[in-house]
């Protein structure tokens, strides 16, 4: 391990939050939710517990969009990204949450002021459609090794380079449904 990879993991052991993981909590906090980061151990988890004034818990994980704002924006690398990201969240909530007693939730922080909630919903549609035509087929992202993830994520939130919020829930469990839409006032 590199020295620059030892001081991060120390970093996460101790609590420190990275920028991405800052924007994810302070908006969570905005809402009234209690925080708290979650200790880097051996095995990977998600960033932090949430829980509601009241008591309603869900676990939460964080994962920064990149584009390269001064770079050409690439779907296929982009959207191999997002599908990377989703797929090693689920993995992570799996760690700790394997049977489902509490919520997922993904927070993907943009950084960059391209990829924002149309994206997203292209994304999930597998498909961007610009004036009626189809300028790209997304379905091998969203069908693809991606598929199975989804059961294992109830929201997925975005918050744009503005911190614009975009939500979207999965309706895996109507327990959890019910609450997370209460919390996040829709």
């Amino acid at each position: 391990m590199s020295p620059t990879e030892r001081k991060k993991k120390e970093k996460r052991a101790e609590g420190i939050m990275s920028p991405r993981e800052r924007r994810a909590a302070d908006f969570l906090k905005k809402l009234g939710l209690v925080v708290k980061k979650r200790p880097e151990g051996a095995e990977k988890s998600p960033d932090f517990d949430v829980t509601a004034s009241d008591g309603f818990y869900f676990l939460s994980e964080t994962k920064a969009v990149v584009g390269g704002e001064n770079e050409p924006l690439l779907w296929q690398e982009l959207y191999n990204a997002i599908t990377s990201d989703i797929r090693e969240a689920a993995k992570q909530f799996d760690s700790v949450n394997s049977t489902r007693l509490v919520p997922n939730v993904l927070i993907l922080v943009s950084e960059d002021f391209r990829f924002r909630e149309q994206s997203f919903i292209d994304f999930l549609k597998g498909e961007i459609i610009i004036e009626g035509k189809l300028l790209a087929d997304l379905r091998r992202y969203r069908l693809g090794r991606v598929k199975p993830a989804f059961s294992r994520i109830d929201l997925f939130l975005l918050l744009d380079k503005g911190n614009t919020p975009s939500l979207f829930f999965v309706d895996n469990d109507p327990r959890f449904l019910v609450k997370l839409r209460a919390i996040f006032h829709v």
